[in-house]
């Protein structure tokens, strides 16, 4: 796809681009660097806790350049091609060869059945080619009690990363960590809201968004709120805002087509996108406690404030 003229001509998004258009050749950058790499599948793996263990997170995608052939030998044609290609990383030994430990969390019940199926290739075949298998398995609720249930998850967690790093994770570290990770979602929540403007397209925050993936916190920190004081000027986008919703969006292809049609994608559900930065954490409390609250109710709080948000947006309620 044409980005417009005023987006190519910002240094911070052309190499926010040239990420989440090379994401094999950003993750040889990373492995350069001092921190192991640790893979996620799942948009429910908390990077804080990650992070505060000394690892770089990781996402595990589904390029559709990844050949589903190893997958097909084990899957059942029920599964998405998603699926099917985040398991073909896996299986063929694409993933090992940046992590040694994939965290998958329970944010659907592919992913789960996908965790049973590795795990049992991991069992019964010696010579696989798959990372150390870890699961995590929320519970979510709207009810304030089940935050329990996120603290005992995350502890456990928390022992895994210790006993993976030979270290004890100290609150200092959780909390710093925090802090990273929530100055990073702050600068997405910024050009987000540029984007209900309409200054900034759904595809833009696509590429901004996706290319946290493969970055430090740090550095993708930084080119955000770049790309923000530059997208402040950029002229608004014409046309009706619209709100996805369905399956996750990895690449650029479902909204360029709907965004050449004359629409403008303002938001969606889904954790490539406006989902990712949901969820604020309470710094008052201690630092697992506030981050097992920002993954209940307050995240839900976050979602619905968004969705507000976005019903406000010039053009939402124009036909299109």
């Amino acid at each position: 796809m044409i980005f417009r003229d005023c987006a190519a001509g910002s240094s911070a998004f052309r190499t926010l681009l040239e990420v989440y258009q090379n994401r094999e050749a950003a993750i040889a950058q990373l492995k350069a660097g001092s921190k192991p790499l640790i893979g996620k599948v799942g948009c429910d793996v908390p990077d804080e806790l990650l992070i505060a263990a000394g690892f770089q997170p990781v996402q595990i995608w589904s390029d559709e350049q990844i050949a589903t052939a190893p997958a097909d030998k084990y899957l059942e044609y029920c599964f998405d091609p998603m699926v099917r290609r985040q398991f073909s990383m896996l299986v063929s030994g694409m993933a090992k060869a940046f992590c040694d430990h994939v965290f998958i969390s329970n944010s659907t019940d592919a992913l789960i059945r996908m965790y049973l199926y590795l795990r049992e290739i991991k069992r019964t075949e010696p010579d696989n080619q798959l990372p150390e298998l870890h699961f995590i398995d929320w519970i979510f609720t709207r009810r304030p009690s089940y935050r329990n249930r996120s603290l005992f998850v995350l502890d456990l967690l928390k022992q895994e990363l210790e006993a993976i790093c030979g270290h004890e994770i100290a609150e200092d570290a959780i909390r710093e960590a925090n802090a990273l990770c929530e100055e990073n979602r702050a600068a997405l929540r910024t050009l987000q809201a540029l984007r209900l403007e309409g200054r900034v397209s759904g595809c833009e925050m696509l590429v901004a968004i996706g290319a946290g993936f493969y970055l430090t916190k740090e550095d993708h920190t930084s080119l955000v709120q770049q790309l923000c004081a530059d997208a402040a000027q950029w002229p608004v986008l014409a046309g009706p805002a619209v709100f996805y919703t369905g399956s996750a969006q990895e690449g650029l292809w479902v909204y360029d087509q709907l965004e050449s049609s004359g629409v403008r994608v303002v938001s969606e559900d889904h954790d490539w996108g406006a989902r990712s930065f949901d969820g604020a954490i309470d710094d008052t409390l201690p630092a697992l406690e506030g981050l097992a609250a920002s993954l209940n109710l307050e995240g839900l709080k976050n979602e619905l404030e968004r969705l507000h948000a976005m019903q406000e947006a010039p053009g939402f309620w124009d036909d299109p």
